[in-house]
């Protein structure tokens, strides 16, 4: 599924500009616990 790029960046400027939304996304980026990874091969990233 190809998506468009224009309706992408509606969407993120609609994400951004709603302050409960944008509150909520960066209070949960800040609860997240971080892992570090020594070797980046360590990573596993699934795509679908």
């Amino acid at each position: 599924m190809e998506i468009d790029n224009n309706e992408f960046e509606i969407s993120f400027w609609k994400v951004i500009h709603n302050k409960y939304l944008f509150d909520r996304i960066i209070n949960y980026i800040q609860c997240l616990e971080w892992v570090n990874y020594d070797d980046y091969n360590q990573l596993h990233i699934e795509i679908e």
